[in-house]
């Protein structure tokens, strides 16, 4: 749906709209009398600014609208599938054990109980291990903090929600947790070991990102790609993946850049997300994720890429219908 629907939509159809990102009958009213707006932007921006000035009753009332998971079926269910594996290996995935189902559960239950409202997460791209460190980490904070708690994780969940409406995906900076879905980021600040070498004149940033080529044989290549800038009307029209094999992007000429991924599997436009690069800052895709191509902000810039040269098909593209491309917000 796009921006002009929203605005010309009926009141009773842009209240059903509004009502299916949030539950809270008050924030559901500001977002309909805020119409017209002017753009995609603005609409985020009135969601959040109508989001954080509402009262206990109003959160509540938006805590009320997630079904209440209280027994092990339905969480297995929930996490029979999490987020693929940091190899990007598209038919390996993680399983929640029943152990940790099973305190899951419990803990749902105490939390409700000691609370009065259900456990809110931002739950996109966690496993149920995950999951399990946040409820058990959360669960002995006062109910005023974990109402708070619960409101932020609740205006992540209905952004994510409207976004998805208007076809939009809204660029953050890059970071190696942010990123770790989809693959590694290549900077100095996610070196995980160091040490001197070259007699003390040189530090190593040591095995900064895992290059998976050796699929049917394949091999490493270097190469470096000359990207035009991404221009000022871009909308996400197709969307590639390497099944057999990573590939490593590092810019070349000081350039800040857009990366736009979404997780290994099945295409799903919902589940998009865009970054922005610094210009120090390499990504590597890892096998099996879908990805856009790069693309530098402002003007157009060289990339040094490492990927893979050997027998098989190593690139599928999805394609988006025109009315249903998507919106990069910078």
């Amino acid at each position: 749906m796009r921006l002009q629907q929203i605005n010309n939509a009926e009141k009773a159809q842009a209240a059903e709209l509004f009502l299916s990102c949030c539950t809270s009958e008050v924030w559901v009213d500001r977002m309909v009398s805020n119409r017209p707006y002017a753009n995609s932007s603005s609409v985020l921006d009135a969601a959040v600014e109508n989001w954080q000035n509402l009262t206990e009753t109003d959160y509540l009332q938006a805590f009320d609208g997630h079904p209440r998971i209280g027994d092990p079926n339905s969480l297995k269910e929930k996490y029979a599938k999490t987020k693929k594996l940091a190899s990007g290996e598209q038919s390996s995935v993680q399983q929640a054990s029943s152990e940790v189902i099973n305190e899951l559960a419990e803990l749902n239950q105490q939390y409700y109980k000691k609370f009065g409202f259900i456990f809110i997460v931002f739950a996109t791209g966690k496993s149920a291990d995950e999951m399990l460190a946040l409820i058990k980490d959360r669960i002995n904070n006062k109910r005023t903090t974990e109402i708070e708690n619960a409101a932020l994780e609740q205006q992540k969940i209905l952004l994510l929600r409207l976004s998805n409406i208007l076809n939009l995906v809204k660029a953050e900076p890059l970071t190696a947790e942010a990123f770790k879905l989809y693959g590694d980021v290549i900077d100095v600040d996610s070196a995980k070991k160091t040490f001197d070498i070259n007699y003390g004149n040189t530090v190593r940033y040591h095995d900064l990102a895992n290059i998976d080529t050796a699929q049917h044989n394949g091999i490493p290549i270097v190469s470096i790609f000359h990207s035009q800038p991404m221009p000022a009307d871009f909308k996400i029209s197709v969307m590639e993946r390497h099944p057999l094999s990573s590939q490593a992007f590092f810019p070349l000429e000081g350039q800040t850049y857009i990366v736009i991924v979404a997780p290994a599997g099945e295409f799903d436009p919902k589940s998009l997300k865009a970054f922005i690069a610094r210009a120090d800052q390499g990504v590597n895709y890892a096998r099996g994720v879908w990805h856009h191509y790069c693309q530098s902000i402002g003007q157009d810039s060289k990339f040094l890429v490492i990927d893979r040269k050997g027998d098989g098909d190593n690139c599928d593209e999805y394609y988006f219908e025109k009315s249903s491309q998507y919106e990069v917000l910078i």
